[in-house]
């Protein structure tokens, strides 16, 4: 609590600023505001169960993971999630990454490719491939 005391002490409210800092200040929020880009986010959702045979397991995907996705892709989000299949509940594997407007075409087929090869491997019905606009700034 005396650590927020101090911090709402030492604030300087705006009107106080000097012109150097109000425009410091200014500047970098306009920075900041335009290098914005449009940007795509693609998604890949792979289910876990295989009809009539079980689950993928940590080590199955983890392998796949290796050999199917990460020789294409520097960067990338991993993240474990649960979603529904023919009313039935499933554990996922969603991968998901940003990319520029001009770079889609190309992820996007990279992206059908590997869902091509989940859902083959892993005898799937299907595998989501999904795209949403997104306004994303690496920082």
């Amino acid at each position: 609590m005396r650590r927020i005391q101090r911090l709402h002490a030492s604030l300087v409210p705006i009107n106080k600023l000097s012109l150097p800092m109000l425009f410091t200040l200014a500047f970098l929020l306009y920075y900041v505001c335009t290098q914005a880009n449009f940007m795509q986010r693609l998604e890949l959702t792979m289910g876990r169960d295989i009809p009539d045979n079980g689950t993928v397991t940590d080590h199955m995907m983890d392998n796949f993971i290796k050999s199917e996705i990460m020789p294409h892709f520097e960067y990338g989000t991993f993240i474990d999630g649960e979603g529904l299949w023919k009313g039935k509940r499933e554990q996922t594997k969603i991968f998901y990454l940003e990319v520029e407007d001009r770079e889609v075409e190309e992820m996007l087929l990279t992206f059908n490719c590997i869902a091509a090869a989940y859902r083959k491997q892993f005898r799937q019905d299907s595998v989501l491939v999904s795209q949403v606009q997104t306004n994303a700034i690496f920082i």
